[in-house]
Order: structure tokens, then C-alpha cells, then sequence
């Protein structure tokens, strides 16, 4: 009776793990992911289907439907938004696909100051939630009780004591080791906190996180780029491996506007409600001391679009380029779609240089790297490994007008599974101040040399490995 129990249930397993395959092989969005799963489904059912329940997913159920829930709403605010952003909007050959894939517009007017670094960045932000005077928006996928948390709280209770409205909006996954007293503290200073749970209304629905990071003072000004909230993006750890740099961008102008619709999108999915925002769009009227006059559209994408669009922004960006493609990335896993456009990009003569960490925090990332590298440097395209720390940056500088900076990494997780931001901006101004950023980053950087591609077949092996996991992870 047990042999035929356990017949059974191996019978049983088996057919689940067929079935899962099928499903992968029906809804996958890629090639890579989908043969990874069918793959580790078939032949190892027993350890990849609970993985699968909860890290197969490939479009978030729910979020759609929740801002159909408020529909009428939301919508008369975004066509009330998008008619007073009207008379700002920028058209031309290299903006119309990307006001397509937002479905809303560039916008001119606008104000753009680099930020480089935690101590920079952080000061500047701080210093802009001292001076709000109406409401403060703040979205991090990572808040630590460290130091530097601890100082966002002061300043966040300090504003909502002098009557300043508060919302905190922050992710449950990447935030899990957040204590509640953390938060509790906050609500009671009234402040309005939520964590953004992939998984409220669906609990196999964990595999995606937001990961968006964004500050807005008044609707007036902003913030956006890879930093998190914890010490270790300060540079205040002993250790080189241990700090972290990294890029933000302070804004002004109209493309405040759309800093704010994806803040109301994301926290009308995790509270049900709207808050009460300046949505009237104001032009820039003064630069900051290291400010540029810029043009800008400000992408939001995730898993709930009907397109890929991050993949397709930063396609359009490796398209684009004529002379110079200069990539910044802490994750450098491009799907092949990717990978082929990077190799056209160097066969009609554009210097592409790729500049990732030479040690990141994900060793199956850093390996599946390799594998990239191996692809790309005999066409010609030039990698650059950072050896001062963990490179955080997110960058990509398409010819000397534009570029772009934001939360989206160079791989699957970001295209496909998380909620991103990246913002482009066209100014041969700002672009020249990012080169220079990407300039000095390379004064820390050793070049990967064809040579050095000469490893032995056992690396190789566990890259590739690496590789066709890296799709799921």
C-alpha cells in the first residue's frame, strides 16, 4: 500500500511539473525564462515547482484591477494632468516612441541637478523635506532603523508636526527586515504609512517588488535614482566592498507631474485611496547652483503593462545612439533581444562601454555577467569592472544629447518584474555632467581585456549555469 502511495504521489508530482512547464511555455515572456522553468520543471519538479508557484508569475494580477476599482477618478485626474501638461510637451523622432510606450508626453521647462553619492544626495533631500510646506511623497524599496533612517523619521515628524501631510511608501520585500515599531512611531506622528504587498490579494504573488524610489516636495520638486535608505549608501562602512555608490536627480518643472501619477497609481494599489496633491504643473523659473535647463519624461513601467516597457525604452535608447552608447549597471543579465542590439550598436561604429561592478551583491548575477561579456567583447564593445565598492548606478548615456538615469537595472528582474522608473533626459549640458560622472568612475575601473576571457572550462560551466538561472531569480 505505501509503494503505491508513493507511486502516486511521484506520478502525481511529475504530472504538476509537466503542467507547470506548459504554463511556462504558454504565458513565458522570454525565451531564456521560459526555457529555465520548463527545464528545472521537467527534470526537477520536487525543488522548482514551490519555486515556481511563487517566483513564476509574469504579469501582477490585481493592479490593473485595482486601478480600474477607481477608475473614474484616477483617470479624470490624468487627463486633467496630461491637458495641463500640454503646453510643455516635446515631440520629435526620439520622443514620440517613448511618449507612446508612458502614455504620457515629455515635457520642456524642466530643471535637472546630478546627484552623486549618499552624503550629497541625502543631504539635498533632507534639506528639501525641511523646507516642504504643503505634502511630502516618499517611496524606497529598501528603509533600514539604521542612521540614516533614523534621520529620515526625525525629519518626516518633524514636517507633519508643523502640518505638513506625509506619505511613506515603501516595499514589503525589500524593506522586510524593517521593524514595526519603525513605522509605528511615524503613524503615530500621523504620517501616512503603507507597505507595497505584491502579495495582499494574492499570496503566490510575491516574486515582484517595487522598486522605485522617489521623493516629491509640494509638487514642485523631486527626486529620483538608485539610492536606498541605509547607512551602506553612504559610504559610512569600513570596507570598500561594503559601500555603495550610487546616482540620484533632483528635479523641477512639469515632469513633477509624472514623479506624482506613478506615486498615486502605486499607493492607491496598496491603501484604496487618493491624496490630495497639487496637480497644476509649474515651469522651472530657476536653476539651482549645478542645475540644467532640460527636457524630460519621467517612464514608470512594470509587470502590470500591457508592453515591455522598460525593455523597449532601453532598447530605444541602444538604437538611438549614433556615437556613443555608456552603460552604468550593477546587473548587467540583458535578455538576447538586448544583446543583439548592443552588438548592432558596434558593428555602425558607436563606442559602446559597459561599466558594472567588479563584485556585486548577487554572485549568480556576477557569474551570468561573464557569460554577456564573452558575448560582446569580440564584436568590439569594451567592459569596464569597478573595483572601489558596490557600483549602484543606474545609466545610460545614448550620444551627447541624451541619457537617462533611474531605478531600473540591466536585467530581467527590471524589465520584466519590477516596478521601475527611469527618467530621460535630452540636454547636451546635463549629458556632459553624467559623462563626466561616468569618467571618473572608469579612474576606479580595470578594463576587461579578450585575454582575460581565457578561463578555465569549469568557470565557464557554472557562468553559464548561472546564466540560465538568472532569467528567474
Amino acid at each position: 500500500m505505501m509503494d503505491f502511495l508513493l507511486s502516486l504521489l511521484f506520478v502525481g508530482i511529475h504530472t504538476c511539473g509537466l503542467a507547470a512547464a506548459l504554463h511556462a511555455i504558454l504565458g513565458g515572456r522570454t525565451a531564456e525564462g521560459t526555457v529555465a522553468w520548463a527545464i528545472l520543471l521537467i527534470l526537477l519538479p520536487y525543488l522548482s515547482l514551490p519555486f515556481y508557484l511563487f517566483l513564476g508569475h509574469r504579469q501582477f494580477h490585481g493592479y490593473v484591477n485595482a486601478r480600474r476599482a477607481g477608475e473614474f477618478e484616477i483617470n479624470h485626474l490624468s487627463r486633467r494632468v496630461f491637458e495641463n501638461l500640454s503646453e510643455f510637451a516635446v515631440h520629435s523622432s526620439f520622443w514620440e516612441p517613448l511618449n507612446q510606450l508612458a502614455c504620457q508626453g515629455a515635457t520642456q521647462n524642466n530643471s535637472a541637478r546630478l546627484l552623486i553619492n549618499g552624503q550629497n544626495t541625502f543631504s539635498t533631500i533632507f534639506q528639501a523635506i525641511e523646507e516642504a510646506q504643503s505634502y511630502v511623497l516618499v517611496q524606497f524599496y529598501l528603509i533600514r532603523a539604521d542612521t540614516l533612517g533614523s534621520k529620515l523619521a526625525r525629519l518626516l515628524k518633524s514636517a507633519s508636526s508643523r502640518g505638513v501631510e506625509i506619505y511613506l511608501l515603501y516595499d514589503a520585500m525589500g524593506s522586510k527586515g524593517l521593524k514595526a515599531d519603525y513605522i509605528q512611531s511615524l503613524i503615530r506622528s500621523g504620517i501616512h504609512c503603507m507597505a507595497f504587498n505584491s502579495g495582499q490579494h494574492n499570496r503566490l504573488q510575491i516574486n515582484f517588488r517595487n522598486h522605485r524610489k522617489l521623493v516629491v516636495i509640494d509638487g514642485k520638486k523631486g527626486f529620483l535614482g538608485g539610492h536606498n535608505v541605509g547607512d551602506e549608501y553612504m559610504g559610512s562602512n569600513n570596507t570598500d566592498d561594503t559601500n555603495w555608490h550610487d546616482a540620484h536627480v533632483e528635479l523641477e518643472g512639469p515632469c513633477i507631474m509624472h514623479l506624482q501619477l506613478s506615486f498615486l497609481a502605486d499607493w492607491y494599489w496598496a491603501t484604496h485611496r487618493i491624496p490630495n496633491l497639487n496637480w497644476h504643473p509649474n515651469p522651472s523659473t530657476r536653476l539651482y547652483p549645478e542645475s540644467t535647463a532640460v527636457k524630460c519624461l519621467p517612464i514608470a513601467t512594470g509587470p502590470s503593462d500591457s508592453c515591455e516597457t522598460c525593455s523597449l525604452t532601453f532598447l530605444h535608447l541602444i538604437n538611438q545612439a549614433k556615437d556613443r552608447l555608456w552603460i552604468v549597471s550593477p546587473y548587467f543579465v540583458p535578455d538576447q533581444s538586448t544583446v543583439m542590439a548592443l552588438q548592432l550598436a558596434v558593428l555602425r561604429g558607436v563606442d559602446v562601454r559597459i561599466l558594472v561592478p567588479k563584485k556585486s551583491d548577487n554572485p549568480i548575477v556576477t557569474l551570468a555577467a561573464w557569460t554577456f561579456i564573452q558575448d560582446l567583447i569580440p564584436t568590439g564593445a569594451r567592459f569596464f569592472l569597478f573595483y572601489e565598492g558596490m557600483l549602484h548606478k543606474k545609466v545610460i548615456l545614448s550620444d551627447h544629447l541624451h541619457c537617462a538615469i533611474g531605478t531600473a537595472n540591466f536585467d530581467n528582474r527590471s524589465f520584466r518584474i519590477n516596478f521601475e522608473m527611469t527618467a530621460i533626459f535630452e540636454s547636451k549640458v546635463f549629458t556632459e555632467k553624467v559623462s563626466s560622472m561616468f569618467i571618473e568612475d572608469l579612474k576606479f575601473s580595470e578594463e576587461v581585456l579578450a585575454s582575460d576571457l581565457k578561463k578555465t572550462n569549469t568557470f565557464w560551466l557554472i557562468a553559464r549555469i548561472a546564466r540560465l538561472l538568472s532569467p528567474v531569480l
